[in-house]
């Protein structure tokens, strides 16, 4: 899967009120938005009312994953450090040829890292490997056609890419998708967020892709917690994670 870097300007990762980078952020509930927590603390000090949309904050807790892409405008060696560890699994699993588990290693290392070109490579390695074993383009559509989840989304892969010398089609690429995360492939659902996003082969639409990242989300996937986050904040602040802190 790739990725396109997080956040493009470090304005969108201020505090609205102290315009500071949101390396301390907090996620107030319920209204969803993110401030830094010394922001929270002053509101709930003057009432306990969010100064964006005058809702009550009943509580507020951490939000990591915010504080990480904030503290990579500030210190990108930490975000390097953070990224490391899953990039080096990545490398191993791959290497033991278990490609479905290095390819989610490297979407780790690399949302921790954007520009981390190793892990978009190897992360394209490893969706080559995956269907390596089918090199015959039909024979992948008969098992598409059978309902094989994995054929579906790598059709998907092979039309969103043009791989297997066939023309890049991200509106044929978007409905092997939608089968795929029909039937409960994860990375199907975010590459369909994805794609929803950017209005590839689809209608752009941020609230469509926020509906497939919540739901995969809901099913525990990290990349999908951090696409909320960054679709969220885009649109407003908004953010309904499912995952507790």
């Amino acid at each position: 899967m790739t990725v396109s870097r997080i956040y493009n300007t470090s304005a969108e990762m201020e505090d609205p009120v102290s315009h500071q980078l949101l390396t301390e952020a907090v996620y107030l509930s319920p209204c969803g938005h993110i401030v830094n927590e010394e922001t929270a603390l002053e509101w709930m000090n003057k009432g306990g009312m969010c100064a964006l949309d005058q809702g009550a904050i009943v509580s507020f807790w951490q939000e990591h994953t915010v504080r990480v892409r904030a503290q990579e405008w500030k210190e990108p060696q930490a975000v390097a450090y953070l990224a490391f560890p899953h990039f080096e699994r990545g490398k191993q699993l791959y290497a033991s040829r278990f490609y479905p588990e290095a390819a989610a290693a490297f979407r780790m290392a690399f949302s921790f890292q954007p520009k981390h070109e190793n892990a978009r490579k190897y992360l394209k390695l490893c969706h080559s490997a995956q269907f390596s074993q089918v090199t015959d383009l039909e024979k992948l559509k008969e098992k598409a056609g059978q309902g094989d989840v994995e054929a579906l989304f790598g059709l998907g892969m092979v039309y969103r890419n043009g791989d297997e010398g066939v023309a890049q089609s991200y509106i044929t690429a978007v409905s092997y998708f939608k089968e795929a995360a029909q039937k409960g492939h994860i990375d199907a659902l975010c590459l369909l967020g994805d794609m929803h996003y950017r209005g590839q082969g689809t209608e752009k639409s941020a609230a469509e892709a926020l509906k497939c990242y919540q739901e995969a989300e809901r099913k525990g996937n990290n990349y999908a917690r951090t696409a909320l986050l960054r679709v969220g904040l885009k649109c407003g602040g908004v953010i309904d994670l499912h995952s507790s802190p």
